[in-house]
């Protein structure tokens, strides 16, 4: 029969040490940066899209599939629009 491991509560990460509020900081800020791209790509469909079903789709999927659906949206629209027209202005 295998060992099995059990974690000392003394012996568990802490927020008390240095690595716990680093980890804490560092998924805070990917977070931030999930939460600003969703936001960023789900604004731009809502505004750039012309009316109709294919707006309807792009938000639905910005909103079903938070981080995976605005990366799609990013790659397809934003980046590879129509004719190059929709690709961000320098």
């Amino acid at each position: 029969m295998a060992p099995i491991l059990l974690l000392i509560p003394s012996q568990a990460p802490s927020m008390n040490d240095g690595f716990g509020i680093l980890l804490m900081l560092a998924l805070a800020g990917m977070f931030m940066a999930a939460f600003a791209f969703w936001l960023w790509m789900l604004i731009h469909a809502l505004t750039r899209q012309p009316a109709g079903s294919e707006k309807l789709v792009w938000v639905f999927v910005i909103v079903l599939l938070p981080v995976i659906g605005s990366m799609i949206y990013f790659f397809v629209r934003f980046l590879g629009g129509p004719s190059g027209s929709e690709a961000p202005r320098t």
